[in-house]
């Protein structure tokens, strides 16, 4: 069973062809999430929740890969 997470009501700090930079205010972070194939950015500004694999770098910012992506 593949294990799922969920980024919840996290703005829209830049939007990119491919990614966008989630503002997670809760720590203070940013997480760059890669958008599926043929899923349009959401505008900056906009709060998302964004449903992922589960798997995140350790980087700085954190990166992680959507497999959906929400508007609210």
């Amino acid at each position: 069973m593949q294990s799922k997470a969920t980024l919840a009501s996290i703005e829209v700090k830049e939007a990119g062809e491919v990614s966008v930079t989630l503002f997670r205010e809760e720590i203070g972070d940013e997480v760059i999430v890669n958008l599926p194939e043929g899923v349009a950015a959401p505008a900056a500004g906009s709060s998302v929740i964004a449903y992922t694999n589960g798997v995140m770098t350790m980087s700085i910012p954190a990166q992680t890969t959507a497999i959906g992506i929400v508007v609210q």
